[in-house]
Protein backbone atom coordinates (compact mmCIF):
# COMPACT_ATOMS: atom_id res chain seq x y z
CA UNK A 1 0.00 0.00 0.00
CA UNK A 2 2.86 2.29 0.40
CA UNK A 3 3.87 2.23 -3.02
CA UNK A 4 0.69 4.34 -3.77
CA UNK A 5 1.97 7.86 -2.41
CA UNK A 6 4.87 7.25 -5.16
CA UNK A 7 2.55 6.58 -7.87
CA UNK A 8 1.23 9.63 -10.25
CA UNK A 9 -0.58 7.18 -11.81
CA UNK A 10 -1.10 6.43 -15.90
CA UNK A 11 -0.10 8.88 -17.76
CA UNK A 12 -3.48 10.14 -19.88
CA UNK A 13 -4.62 10.09 -15.57
CA UNK A 14 -1.91 12.54 -14.75
CA UNK A 15 -2.39 14.61 -17.41
CA UNK A 16 -5.88 15.42 -17.06
CA UNK A 17 -5.58 15.95 -13.24
CA UNK A 18 -1.69 17.12 -13.15
CA UNK A 19 -2.10 20.16 -10.96
CA UNK A 20 -3.86 18.16 -7.94
CA UNK A 21 -2.05 15.01 -8.56
CA UNK A 22 1.87 16.26 -8.71
CA UNK A 23 1.87 18.58 -5.58
CA UNK A 24 0.33 15.90 -3.41
CA UNK A 25 2.67 12.91 -4.25
CA UNK A 26 5.79 14.73 -5.06
CA UNK A 27 5.55 16.08 -1.49
CA UNK A 28 5.85 12.44 -0.13
CA UNK A 29 9.43 12.39 -1.56
CA UNK A 30 10.88 15.06 0.19
CA UNK A 31 12.06 12.80 3.10
CA UNK A 32 13.60 10.28 0.27
CA UNK A 33 17.26 11.60 0.35
CA UNK A 34 19.85 9.07 0.65
CA UNK A 35 20.89 10.36 4.13
CA UNK A 36 17.50 9.18 5.54
CA UNK A 37 17.69 5.70 4.26
CA UNK A 38 19.22 2.31 6.09
CA UNK A 39 20.32 -1.17 5.81
CA UNK A 40 20.19 -3.62 7.88
CA UNK A 41 23.91 -2.84 9.19
CA UNK A 42 23.81 1.05 9.47
CA UNK A 43 22.35 4.01 8.62
CA UNK A 44 22.98 5.47 5.31
CA UNK A 45 23.81 8.58 6.70
CA UNK A 46 26.96 7.07 8.17
CA UNK A 47 28.54 5.75 5.10
CA UNK A 48 32.16 6.91 3.30
CA UNK A 49 30.15 6.40 -0.07
CA UNK A 50 26.89 8.64 0.74
CA UNK A 51 27.40 11.29 -1.80
CA UNK A 52 28.13 9.05 -4.14
CA UNK A 53 25.54 6.71 -3.69
CA UNK A 54 22.58 7.31 -6.21
CA UNK A 55 20.18 4.11 -5.60
CA UNK A 56 16.58 4.69 -6.33
CA UNK A 57 14.53 4.30 -3.06
CA UNK A 58 11.21 3.18 -5.36
CA UNK A 59 13.62 0.69 -7.34
CA UNK A 60 15.16 -0.38 -3.76
CA UNK A 61 11.56 -1.20 -2.83
CA UNK A 62 11.26 -3.28 -5.71
CA UNK A 63 13.80 -5.48 -4.68
CA UNK A 64 11.98 -6.75 -1.45
CA UNK A 65 12.44 -3.93 1.01
CA UNK A 66 10.36 -1.04 2.63
CA UNK A 67 10.57 2.37 1.20
CA UNK A 68 13.76 3.66 2.58
CA UNK A 69 15.34 0.56 3.44
CA UNK A 70 18.34 -0.87 1.05
CA UNK A 71 18.69 -4.60 0.33
CA UNK A 72 22.05 -5.26 1.19
CA UNK A 73 22.82 -6.61 -1.94
CA UNK A 74 21.45 -3.58 -3.49
CA UNK A 75 24.43 -1.61 -1.39
CA UNK A 76 26.72 -4.42 -2.37
CA UNK A 77 26.56 -3.67 -6.01
CA UNK A 78 26.04 0.63 -5.28
CA UNK A 79 29.87 0.04 -3.72
CA UNK A 80 31.21 -2.19 -6.56
CA UNK A 81 29.47 0.28 -9.27
CA UNK A 82 31.58 3.33 -7.29
CA UNK A 83 34.20 1.84 -7.09
CA UNK A 84 34.68 1.29 -10.89
CA UNK A 85 33.61 4.69 -11.54
CA UNK A 86 36.89 5.90 -9.58
CA UNK A 87 38.94 3.50 -11.39
CA UNK A 88 37.46 4.21 -14.73
CA UNK A 89 38.06 8.00 -13.91
CA UNK A 90 41.83 7.29 -12.96
CA UNK A 91 42.36 5.18 -15.55
CA UNK A 92 41.20 8.18 -18.64
CA UNK A 93 43.28 10.63 -16.37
Amino acid sequence: PEYHDYFFGDLDTFAKNYKKVYPKISSNYANLSMDNFTTPHMKCLFCSNLENCTVCPISATFAGALIGEIPPFVCAIQKIRIEEQKKFWEEIK
